[in-house]
């Protein structure tokens, strides 16, 4: 883990329970002041999601990741972000709906939330949230970017 706080762009694992995780962000962030010291290097996370249609179901564990309702993903996120994880990449690939549904409701319900600009957003755009869809895998980014693969950093569907 030290070779890649001292020669990566940032570090992107897998889920953990949050305690975990925790440990895992004040490692790496020790580690990127130890052997890069003033540069910005992401805490990236996967996570799996099957995002139901009923807002407020509770989660239920998936393979890397939760079959959800919105309101609990976007707790899961704001928590994610205060923990200090960076980016997290949502994967629908054991999603029951449609892609194309559940990137509409992401860019409805939870984008919203996280894409206010000002004080850490992107250097590009000032936006704090980006979403893309390739295939059925969508990459959300919850804090701090120094590059958009789109200038505008909305949400993108590609076919």
């Amino acid at each position: 883990m030290e070779w890649i706080a001292a020669h990566s762009d940032g570090w992107v694992t897998y889920p953990r329970p949050l305690a975990k995780q925790s440990d895992m962000i004040a490692l790496w962030k020790r580690l990127v002041d130890d052997h890069a010291p003033d540069q910005f290097k992401p805490f990236v996370q996967s996570l799996y999601i099957d995002l139901v249609e009923d807002p407020h179901a509770t989660p239920k564990p998936i393979h890397l990741g939760f079959r959800l309702g919105r309101s609990a993903l976007l707790d899961l996120l704001k928590c994610l972000e205060a923990k200090g994880v960076n980016h997290v990449i949502l994967n629908l690939k054991y999603g029951s709906r449609p892609a194309s549904e559940v990137l509409e409701e992401l860019g409805a319900e939870i984008l919203r939330w996280f894409s206010q600009t000002g004080n850490g957003g992107c250097l590009n755009c000032g936006s704090k949230l980006r979403a893309t869809c390739s295939l059925r895998r969508v990459t959300l980014t919850i804090a701090w970017l120094r590059h958009h693969a789109t200038r505008d950093g909305g949400l993108r569907a590609i076919p």
